[in-house]
């Protein structure tokens, strides 16, 4: 089962959610959803295309502001841990 949850709440409504693969098979699953999309959508903004690499390699590949012309600013320090049985 795949699960969406919600982290955190504030007025102005939720703020981050984590998706929950209970199996290896679904997490792949998952990560092939991602990639497909990203690479369905050419000009998708770069924390998209940061989060595609996130899901599918564990690390961003490349320099996705810097081919946008957009400087990313990060707000917050955000932590993927990517875990298969």
């Amino acid at each position: 089962m795949v699960k969406l949850v919600s982290i955190m709440e504030d007025g102005l409504g939720t703020i981050a959610k984590a998706i929950v693969c209970e199996t290896a098979e679904e997490y792949k699953q998952f990560q092939t959803l991602i990639q497909r999309g990203a690479n369905l959508w050419p000009d998708a903004p770069p924390a998209m295309k940061r989060l595609a690499d996130l899901v599918t390699n564990g690390k961003v590949m490349q320099d996705y502001d810097a081919q946008s012309n957009v400087v990313f600013t990060p707000t917050a320090i955000s932590k993927t841990s990517i875990m298969e049985s």
